[in-house]
């Protein structure tokens, strides 16, 4: 059987259970999600704490049998997992495989048996590559899109679309985010993705995501842009769904517009991404996709 503890927000949580499904697959095991991380809510300032998202995508949900406790007692219950962990850890090693550095790929992990626990961010197209069909399908969205956003889907269809997301919220005054969020250096990366874009595509209507609206009508200097502000609380992951549909995309540094690209299914798509992503491209590890353009 092959466990693994979800953490962070939607893009993190799909990169963990598409390297995790890649791993049950070839070994012909079973695939269950540890929830007891996200369900607790033991006060820590340096972590934003995320729901469970990837009940909105058509995968099988196999929870630990911790996980449907903890839906029902919450914090107790992530301390009970805390302690049998340590405890699997000392006396199994080998057992729960812990992510050394999330800016570098890890091979090894594709080398698991039968039996493992993974935990850690696990963000590398690597670690699921060769499984990339079964991917796409389990992360068809259940939920047709309806009013507003089945007018945007409409537009988007009907147009040399390009999403463009921008990531501020905690991103902004985090001390581990890299310097190009700073704003003088965001709107740059913007401006040059901008250009690039109209260099390259006729036409081009850009359709603006963030979590700051506000702040993308009044910094981005783009004639042809919808801002899609529409999608708040339970329904953010529409914005992704929306960004998919789009012809190309611009993203940002958030593993939830990676994925809003990589589900894009438009074989002529054109991605830019920001250079420095985190400092991974420091460590060579590989995130984008080698079609991407990175500025």
């Amino acid at each position: 059987m092959i466990t693994v503890k979800l953490i962070g927000g939607l893009g993190n949580q799909m990169f963990q259970y598409a390297c995790a499904r890649r791993l049950a697959l070839k070994r012909g095991v079973e695939l269950k999600l540890d929830l007891t991380f996200l369900l607790h809510r033991l006060p820590r300032k340096d972590f934003t704490f995320r729901n469970y998202g990837l009940n909105i995508f058509n995968i099988k949900e196999n929870f630990t049998f911790l996980s449907r406790v903890a839906l029902y007692f919450n914090n107790s219950v992530f301390v009970i997992s805390f302690i049998i962990s340590r405890l699997i850890k000392f006396f199994y090693p080998n057992y729960m495989v812990e992510e050394i550095d999330p800016r570098c790929f890890e091979s090894k992990i594709l080398n698991l048996g039968k039996n493992a626990y993974l935990s850690g961010i696990l963000a590398h197209e690597k670690y699921f590559l060769d499984v990339e069909e079964i991917i796409r399908k389990d992360f068809i969205f259940k939920k047709p899109l309806v009013g507003k956003n089945k007018e945007l889907a409409g537009m988007i269809n009907s147009t040399n679309s390009v999403s463009l997301h921008i990531r501020r919220g905690d991103h902004v005054h985090s001390s581990y985010a890299p310097s190009e969020i700073a704003e003088k250096n965001t709107l740059c990366y913007y401006q040059k993705a901008r250009d690039y874009i109209l260099e390259k595509i006729s036409n081009p209507v850009f359709f603006i995501f963030s979590d700051d609206p506000s702040w993308a009508k009044e910094n981005l200097k783009i004639s042809a842009k919808t801002v899609v502000d529409n999608n708040t609380g339970d329904s953010s992951y529409i914005d992704m769904q929306l960004m998919s549909l789009c012809k190309h995309n611009i993203i940002s540094f958030s593993t939830f517009s990676w994925w809003a690209a990589w589900l894009n299914n438009n074989p002529q798509k054109i991605v830019i991404a920001p250079k420095k992503w985190n400092n991974f491209n420091k460590y060579g590890h590989g995130i984008f996709t080698n079609s991407w353009i990175e500025l």
